[in-house]
């Protein structure tokens, strides 16, 4: 019984080429199938199927930092949604008589970069916070939620973390359900000074693991202010 394994190889190429790969997996034992061999079928459980590539940019969108009176300023995109850019990439691939139907939905094996936009209006630095936060889900098959490596990725030297589980099962966030991503160490806040009048491209980069739920929310904010009332 195959309880796990890695293929590694060289290809080498005497001119421009096309190579697709496919893996798969047998009930019986002997010598590997064709490539048009039927696959062993469990489309309900397993995503199958090949995509011409594993890496995905997207438009985070954009956060001021600059202090504001009430709630900070937020930006929170919900990665991996119903009607986003990642189903629609990595859908079954048109002429893939091998893939499932609902083609890689849960972004499995895919490298996913969210770019967003920071400014600050104000007229000194601020700070900007990242987290990594779960999202609640209806299906209770998503009920593990997220797990895998998230991180901001540039600019900035920041610790890649290893998320071991954003839960989607309930309102969040609740303790356990997020996780800091402008950190050294995973538990003290250390969040980066955006200078006044200064605009930068923060990258996340995210990738989901084996038999995770890809639903997770990528969360950027800043800081607010109260007005303090004179004493009496």
């Amino acid at each position: 019984m195959l309880i796990g394994g890695i293929m590694e190889f060289n290809v080498e190429l005497a001119s421009a080429g096309t190579l697709c790969l496919r893996t798969t997996v047998s009930t019986g034992t002997g010598a590997p199938g064709a490539w048009n061999q039927e696959p062993a079928f469990d489309p309900t459980v397993h995503v199958r199927g090949y995509w011409p590539f594993s890496e995905l940019t997207m438009d985070g969108g954009s956060v001021d930092v600059k202090a504001v009176q009430g709630p900070p300023t937020r930006r929170i995109i919900e990665a991996v949604a119903t009607g986003g850019p990642e189903l629609a990439a990595f859908a079954r691939t048109t002429g893939d008589e091998h893939g499932t139907p609902r083609g890689n939905r849960g972004c499995y094996g895919a490298n996913l970069l969210y770019d967003f936009s920071v400014t600050n209006s104000g007229e000194q630095g601020y700070p900007l916070f990242v987290y990594g936060q779960s999202r609640n889900v209806s299906n209770p098959s998503n009920a593990f939620g997220y797990f895998g490596p998230l991180s901001i990725l540039s600019p900035g030297n920041f610790t890649k973390r290893g998320v071991t589980q954003l839960r989607c099962d309930g309102t969040s966030p609740l303790p356990g359900d997020y996780v800091r991503l402008t950190t050294s160490d995973g538990t003290t806040e250390t969040p980066v000074n955006i200078p006044n009048g200064q605009s930068f491209t923060y990258r996340i980069g995210a990738a989901v693991a084996g038999a995770a739920s890809a639903p997770f929310n990528i969360a950027l904010s800043g800081i607010a202010y109260q007005l303090t009332e004179p004493a009496q």
